[in-house]
């Protein structure tokens, strides 16, 4: 992730979301946008429907765990796009994204173990998976070489 173009946000999200396949370089991948705003604080104010766009396996996550009313801390980076009808959008595209409340975990945990079980996604540490591979991978003993 570049230092030039870092972008986050505390976001609540406004319940828009749309998803679909994109199909990049003849490979399918995921795509989800969403539509949030940003509070104001002193001295600036209140920004409204922004769009934050995710790709890959986590627009598959985030797109079963934000619902009206989410509100995430979301580290993106920013990217000005034309379509084609010169139109001119800025959106945010989320690298990372740490889910605060009005999140549906359990549906996005269940994508999670999907995306896992299809050998898209590795197994997380707290997986019973990674925890029996650990248990294996201790029990190497030099010796018995």
């Amino acid at each position: 992730m570049t230092r030039t173009n870092s972008c986050n946000f505390l976001v609540d999200f406004t319940g828009t979301k749309h998803w679909e396949t994109l199909v990049r370089k003849d490979e399918e991948t995921s795509f989800c946008r969403l539509t949030g705003f940003v509070h104001g604080v002193t001295g600036s104010r209140q920004a409204d429907g922004l769009r934050f766009l995710v790709y890959g396996p986590r627009a598959d996550i985030v797109f079963a765990s934000i619902q009206k009313g989410s509100r995430c801390y979301v580290m993106s980076h920013v990217q000005v796009r034309t379509d084609t009808r010169n139109n001119v959008y800025t959106e945010f595209v989320i690298e990372d994204i740490q889910y605060i409340s009005g999140c549906d975990l359990e549906a996005g945990e269940a994508v999670r173990r999907k995306l896992v079980e299809a050998g898209i996604l590795k197994p997380s540490p707290h997986d019973p998976e990674y925890q029996k591979q650990e248990e294996k991978d201790s029990n190497y003993d030099p010796q018995q070489i």
